[in-house]
């Protein structure tokens, strides 16, 4: 059973609630999925996520780290973990930087399918203009439910204007 639950504001916050209403226990992953617009991919920093390991389905699914923050200039698609902490996006053309905390959670998934992307519904150069940040459980981060047990995964989301 799935119960999905949303508060807007200034912050938007999404939760997603899994009950387990079978007799048998059941692991599964998840991810609540976000598509932001940016100004252009190149530009983007993304900060938090420095010195967690990832595996890198980009590059054969290779275990990595990185000591900096993220800018992207190719197809990325990277799962990490582990990680409980916010992940920031700061955009310089717009000004802006998105938080993105989170909770029931230790692993965080970062798309863009760049140019070659094979994606029928994302033309030409959209791929320039969306950052994927995800709140997952994924990989090791998957969650096995008892009969009876929930998990409450939830993602929170502040833009914010830089200099305010």
């Amino acid at each position: 059973e799935l119960e999905l639950t949303f508060a807007i504001g200034n912050t938007l916050s999404v939760a997603l609630k899994t009950t387990n209403t079978s007799a048998v226990p059941f692991t599964f992953t998840q991810a609540l999925h976000t598509y932001f617009a940016v100004s252009d991919i190149e530009q983007i920093e993304v900060s938090g996520l420095e010195k967690t390991l990832f595996v890198d389905y980009a590059d054969a699914k290779k275990e990595k780290s990185e000591a900096e923050s993220l800018h992207i200039d190719r197809m990325i698609n990277r799962v990490y973990y582990p990680t409980d902490a916010a992940c920031t996006l700061y955009d310089p053309l717009l000004k802006r930087t998105i938080v993105v905390e989170k909770e029931g959670s230790l692993s965080t998934t970062v798309w863009n399918p760049w140019e070659d992307n094979g994606i029928h519904d994302l033309p030409g150069a959209a791929y320039k203009k969306l950052l994927c940040v995800e709140t997952t459980n994924a990989l090791e981060d998957a969650r096995t439910l008892q009969p009876g047990e929930s998990h409450l995964i939830v993602q929170k989301v502040s833009p914010r204007k830089d200099g305010i």
